[in-house]
């Protein structure tokens, strides 16, 4: 049996796409998943423009000479979950940029980013190689937490933000539990607050949404007390930035525009790999 994954590639300057295609071969060699099971890698160079990738699910490889587009859709794209994964082949110039760092930190705990770092004479080099083969090796094995996200415990504790009608993520609720004021969680999600008001479960605002849910599983982690969790939220973290001298609490994080990196913090509790 095999697997098909599908890979688009954005190429700044025509180098990586033939790298992969060249050593196609070698790569679904080494992508071989723990139940023996072959990858057949479909390789794709389609236009920027299109953002085709950003509807698909799929994975994203992106050479990156600046860090202008495409790298701000791919980080949106990670963050909302509406790409599988993706991989950024750069310089060391644009990685110590503060601002990649910044905009980086915001997708690396939901796994969804991979950084690999060009030597200045080593381009696309057998550590290129390895580090692609080892990331595709991740995907094309299963999630082994595909059924306990679906388990009844998470569902349980996600309904408190879900509208009971639709089922769906209801941004009134998750205001509601957060203790979010409307206009400060339409600026936290980037989207108006006239649509959050108008349809508070809507389809178009439940990716944006997501990161809440996954925060709310962390009650979990004390017995589905949303009294204790909210004393967690709003506890100084080690796991986070100081402001003022003091390490801000996950609520801090949330109302600056960071729900994803809580949400990695929950992850990594749950699933026993702290941060």
């Amino acid at each position: 049996m095999s697997k098909t994954l599908d890979l688009d590639v954005y190429d700044s300057r025509n180098r990586l796409l033939p790298f992969l295609k060249r050593n196609e071969e070698k790569i679904e060699r080494g992508v071989i998943d723990e139940e023996g099971e072959t990858i057949n890698l479909r390789i794709r160079a389609p236009q920027i423009r299109q953002k085709a990738w950003a509807k698909r699910g799929g994975l994203v490889i992106v050479h990156l000479e600046d860090r202008e587009s495409p790298f701000s859709q791919v980080v949106k794209a990670a963050e909302v979950g509406t790409i599988r994964s993706a991989m950024v082949v750069t310089t060391p110039g644009v990685f110590n940029d503060p601002e990649f760092q910044s905009r980086c930190a915001r997708v690396h705990p939901l796994g969804r980013l991979r950084i690999f770092i060009e030597g200045e004479e080593t381009n696309h080099s057998e550590e290129l190689l390895q580090g692609i083969k080892k990331w595709l090796k991740s995907i094309a094995e299963e999630d082994p937490r595909a059924e306990e996200r679906a388990h009844p415990p998470y569902l349980r504790v996600s309904r408190c933000i879900r509208n009971e009608v639709s089922g769906r993520l209801d941004a009134k609720k998750v205001a509601q539990f957060f203790g979010l004021k409307p206009a400060e969680l339409a600026r936290v999600v980037g989207v108006s607050r006239q649509a959050l008001s108008k349809t508070p479960d809507s389809a178009g605002i439940q990716k944006a949404l997501y990161p809440f849910e996954e925060i709310t599983r962390g009650m979990l982690m004390v017995g589905d007390d949303p009294t204790l969790f909210r004393q967690w939220l709003n506890t100084p973290s080690r796991d986070l930035p100081k402001k003022d001298g003091q390490h801000m609490t996950p609520m801090e994080m949330i109302r600056e525009g960071h729900p994803a990196v809580i949400a990695g913090l929950v992850d990594s509790a749950l699933t026993g790999h702290p941060s």
